[in-house]
């Protein structure tokens, strides 16, 4: 599960796999009774105003058991009944902001598979808590965005790059020639982490592959 998240409610969401919008997992509702909710949320300090977008599905009884998705604690928007994969988007301000996803059921009745999936989440540019400020550091990361290939200029030797999409799921390690050429052209395109494991430093800086 993405350490990015925390969960609340009558059961946690999980990762799974076999299920997903996009590549072979995402993330899904708990297993809960009647009146019970599964709220998966997280917490991030938005540097730059822009759009969270995510794709969701949903399989619950029309009207009564449904996936809402707040902002703050405010409804941004709800879905329940038979949703197929299908992508939202909600303008965010820059500052701390909460991002929480809840499935919930009334008092009774059960229909299809009584849960919602969320899958490729896309946040606004925001702080990587615990990281050194990338200005600070002696690493540059060129051209970005690219097609998949990535030039690393660094003072100190670079030991590792652990590569991770915007949920936090693995999606790389790589450990560099010589000459700090990243290729990761077989990757779809979107959002990733770069994690760099320096002599002197360790880095994170989000990479756009077209």
């Amino acid at each position: 599960v993405p350490s990015i998240f925390t969960f609340s409610g009558n059961a946690d969401w999980t990762r799974v796999q076999g299920e997903a919008y996009d590549g072979d997992y995402s993330m899904k509702s708990g297993s809960i009774s009647n009146s019970d909710t599964s709220s998966m949320q997280t917490e991030l300090n938005i540097t730059t105003a822009g759009n969270i977008s995510f794709y969701k599905k949903v399989s619950s009884e029309l009207t009564y058991d449904y996936l809402r998705f707040d902002i703050d604690d405010v409804s941004q928007g709800s879905w329940s009944g038979t949703v197929d994969w299908s992508q939202v988007s909600y303008p965010v301000t820059s500052g701390t902001h909460t991002f929480k996803w809840i499935y919930l059921k009334d008092a009774n009745t059960s229909d299809g598979s009584d849960c919602a999936w969320v899958d490729y989440i896309d946040f606004p540019e925001h702080d990587t808590s615990g990281t050194e400020d990338f200005n600070k550091s002696k690493i540059i990361i060129f051209p970005n965005p690219s097609y998949g290939n990535f030039t690393i200029k660094s003072t100190s030797k670079i030991k590792k790059i652990i590569i991770t999409d915007i949920t936090g799921r693995l999606v790389k390690t790589i450990n560099p020639a010589g000459n700090n050429q990243v290729f990761v052209s077989d990757l779809n395109s979107g959002i990733f982490i770069l994690s760099i494991f320096s002599d002197t430093d360790i880095v994170k800086r989000k990479v756009v592959i077209n």
